[in-house]
């Protein structure tokens, strides 16, 4: 038998070559080996799923996701089939369902869980609750899943005494996140701030607290001068050291009419650490009959 032998033509055209082997350069794939777009598949992370914020100390922007921006299903979600069991063996599904989210507000549903929780006391309960500190457990700090019963559960976590102190903690957080100066906080530093611009000092604040039951002294206390009024800085020592004197000389008094005491010494450094030296008096009062123990000067 006779052998043939066919001889591959060259194209008469050169450019489809070239366009062929550029093609090739650029790492262009060929119809044949390319992946159709339909076998990939999108990969949807839910990073405001519940479960991410359970069992954790949160922070306030947190605690704002959580209560506003947690990831909830819509209505064509399609929610995963349970199939339980009863003592006959017989099989019975069932699911979570969508409308308790619109009866129950509160509710939060985890599709990496397929569970449900309490977000508000995701939110804000601690370790314990309840009474007698009990321990928290399903829609805190464990997903609740158990759906044959979940319409009872969800009503008796309603009238819980720390999900009822939840309820208000979020809503107070609600209110001083939009309107921050009715924070305690912010109160304290107001109210701290307005002491500390008005206060000029303990002394002339006595006078003034004085001068409001005693209308001369109010005359002469607001009027106009300074130096006859005796408030300066060097007046108000003057007039501790004569309270110290009196003070001093009638405690000595008493102690001197008793006749016999025991003198108290303790030695101890303040917090710049220079060492302070007070000096007391044990003795009894003839007067009251009662051992006293009285201050009587400070040196260092």
């Amino acid at each position: 038998m006779d052998q043939f032998v066919i001889k591959k033509s060259k194209p008469k055209d050169s450019t489809i070559e070239n366009s062929l082997a550029h093609k090739n350069d650029l790492n262009i794939k060929t119809p044949e080996t390319c992946i159709p777009s339909s076998s990939f598949t999108s990969v949807d992370i839910r990073i405001n799923d519940i479960i991410y914020f359970v069992n954790r100390v949160l922070s306030h922007s947190e605690i704002h996701t959580v209560i506003n921006n947690i990831w909830t299903p819509d209505i064509t979600f399609k929610f995963p089939i349970h199939k339980n069991f009863d003592k006959n063996k017989k099989g019975q599904t069932s699911k979570f369902q969508f409308n308790w989210l619109l009866r129950w507000r509160w509710l939060a549903y985890s599709e990496k869980e397929d569970g449900a929780f309490c977000k508000l006391c995701v939110a804000f309960s601690k370790s314990e609750g309840g009474i007698n500190g009990q321990k928290l457990g399903a829609l805190v700090i464990n997903k609740f899943d158990n759906w044959k019963h979940a319409i009872e559960t969800f009503t008796k976590h309603d009238k819980l005494n720390y999900h009822i102190k939840s309820v208000i903690d979020t809503d107070n957080f609600s209110k001083t996140r939009n309107n921050p100066s009715i924070s305690i906080e912010n109160q304290l530093d107001t109210a701290r701030n307005t002491i500390q611009t008005s206060n000029e000092g303990n002394f002339r604040e006595l006078l003034r607290y004085r001068a409001r039951g005693d209308l001369k002294f109010k005359t002469f206390f607001e009027g106009p001068g300074e130096r006859n009024k005796y408030i300066s800085p060097t007046s108000q020592n003057a007039i501790i050291d004569c309270c110290n004197t009196v003070i001093l000389n009638k405690i000595v008094a008493k102690i001197n009419k008793a006749k016999c005491f025991t003198v108290l010494v303790d030695e101890t450094a303040d917090v710049s650490g220079i060492e302070q030296v007070s000096l007391c008096a044990k003795y009894v009062d003839v007067d009251e009959l009662v051992v006293r123990k009285d201050f009587l000067q400070r040196s260092g």
